[in-house]
């Protein structure tokens, strides 16, 4: 049983990598792009050193 979203998204994108996670009407996301975005964003947050800071993410601006 997966009791985490890191670990149900690393063996979703491991699955179905080329299938899409999310889309809106100008982009479209697959488990493997979503799976490396969350990898980038949680090695910036050990880079900055926040790891016992409170955490909040959006997507306001979405990535090109």
């Amino acid at each position: 049983m997966l009791n985490n979203v890191t670990a149900w998204l690393e063996q979703t994108a491991g699955k179905y990598p080329e299938k899409t996670a999310f889309s809106d009407e100008r982009k479209s996301v697959t488990y493997r792009e979503l799976s490396a975005q969350a990898k980038a964003a949680a090695a910036q947050i050990i880079r900055l050193g926040i790891l016992k800071k409170p955490v909040a993410g959006s997507q306001r601006n979405p990535l090109p």
